[in-house]
């Protein structure tokens, strides 16, 4: 998956919906894996932003950010972002004890639209179609004889597409 390509649409995208207080909260691990590409992209967009808008992203330690609800209070109530970008289904439950509405205090957008948030505001890549990449990589590699670790190191990077769920509204904003 191009994570890069992913945060730009999401940053896109979630301007476009008028949001302007932009948070992200990821696991550390998903951090790293990610060579920081997503909170980097985050902490750039932070510097194009007048700073009433800029919320430093919060990595947490993981896997659910239900784990750290008292974290992601203070934080929330802190920042008061308007948009929370997120990878967790449990984001949801954490606002929503909070007293948070979602979509009408705080919107919501997933980076992996999947079953478990199907009708959430987000990026959504079809899982099918990168196994389908990888199958077809392996089989070309079968056919052209090549055994082993690639001599060149080769990486396919397939792009999804923004998706408009429930949990976002078109925010009107006043500078």
């Amino acid at each position: 998956m191009d994570e890069m390509h992913k945060i730009a649409v999401v940053l896109r995208e979630v301007k476009r919906l008028g949001y302007r207080r932009i948070g992200l909260a990821m696991t550390r691990n998903q951090d790293a894996i990610q060579h920081h590409g997503v909170s980097g992209a985050v902490l750039v967009h932070n510097q194009t932003v007048p700073a009433r808008e800029r919320i430093p992203p919060l990595i947490y330690d993981g896997p659910w950010i239900k784990d750290n609800e008292r974290d992601v209070h203070r934080w929330l109530k802190r920042y008061r972002p308007d948009c929370l970008i997120c990878g967790d289904v449990t984001a949801m439950e954490v606002v929503q004890e909070m007293g948070l509405k979602v979509p009408e205090d705080i919107g919501l957008v997933h980076l992996n639209i999947g079953p478990d948030v199907a009708d959430w505001t987000g990026y959504h890549v079809e899982h099918r179609a990168i196994g389908a990449a990888a199958v077809d990589m392996v089989i070309n590699r079968l056919v052209r004889n090549e055994r082993g670790i690639p001599k060149d190191s080769r990486e396919l990077l397939l792009r999804g597409v923004w998706q408009r769920g429930k949990t976002t509204l078109k925010q009107s904003y006043v500078a």
